[in-house]
């Protein structure tokens, strides 16, 4: 998300001890919160909504007011231009209206949509969080990725390509962001807008093209990767196989960079094409 250009939750890899007990490699990492927001946005935390993936309320900071209205409007219908502007704090011709809210940052929604589509994490989308300013300045409600412990399905060391399709499918709860994406997806203006910033994410030199995801890849694997050694040694000297870098962790890292990276990028686009949400025919390229 934060190579997409959008605001993302960032952590740093520790060796962590306690009371002087090796405990192995972690990843403290940021919570997508109001806090966060207004670290990285501005305002004061007290004027942030959040709404996280669970549990009881689901209201982390401030209200679910806004959160229930975009829900409510999604579950009645985005599909009409109407629908779709007023959600954006517009009138049905597209200009700002003071008078309405805006409840949904769009192009911030298609990159975290396009995120968990290409992730395609098993709890996914029902695994999130999302902030919202509540100041007149608003961009409406931000989508975080969450808790992307299982994310890559079928991409094991048994050579399998990748071909999860979250593109449709268990949204988990009706309260989850699938029930936003759905209702948007129905709109033409949307499905456009949604198709401008696949161009952009997954051909030339996108973050999701082969070539610079595994970049990306790489680039944390290189972080960790002498400290995987004392990890290994930290969880696999118990009562059960050793697991050892050589034999499990680059062998991991060499399927993904073999038998995932190469592959996702059309894998999605095909899927994204059988959902309507990218044109069969190729973009016009500037030469």
């Amino acid at each position: 998300q934060a190579a997409m250009g959008q605001p993302a939750a960032s952590g740093n890899f520790v060796h962590l001890y306690l009371n002087g007990l090796y405990w192995g490699l972690y990843k403290p990492t940021e919570r997508p919160d109001a806090k966060f927001l207004a670290d990285r946005i501005g305002g004061e935390a007290s004027d942030y909504d959040t709404i996280k993936f669970c549990c009881t309320s689901r209201s982390v900071d401030g209200d679910k007011r806004i959160w229930n209205q975009l829900l409510e409007l999604s579950s009645n219908g985005l599909a009409s231009d109407a629908a779709y502007q007023f959600v954006q704090g517009n009138n049905p011709d597209g200009t700002r209206n003071e008078d309405y809210a805006v409840l949904i940052d769009v192009d911030n929604f298609i990159d975290y949509v396009i995120n968990g589509q290409y992730h395609a994490s098993l709890d996914w989308p029902g695994n999130y969080y999302a902030v919202r300013d509540r100041s007149a300045e608003s961009e409406g409600f931000k989508f975080f990725t969450w808790d992307n412990d299982i994310a890559f399905p079928k991409s094991g060391i048994d050579k399998d390509k990748s071909t999860a399709d979250v593109g449709f499918g268990d949204f988990w709860w009706s309260e989850s962001p699938g029930v936003i994406d759905m209702a948007l997806r129905q709109n033409a203006e949307y499905r456009l807008r949604f198709a401008d910033r696949v161009q952009r994410h997954l051909f030339h030199d996108g973050i999701y093209t082969p070539q610079a995801a595994t970049e990306l890849w790489l680039s944390l694997a290189n972080q960790i990767k002498g400290a995987v050694v004392a990890e290994s040694a930290r969880w696999g000297d118990w009562l059960g196989p050793q697991f050892t870098p050589s034999e499990h962790w680059q062998p991991a890292i060499d399927n993904m960079l073999e038998n995932y990276f190469p592959f996702r990028t059309d894998i999605v686009l095909d899927q994204m094409r059988s959902h309507g949400l990218y044109p069969h025919i190729d973009a016009p390229v500037f030469e």
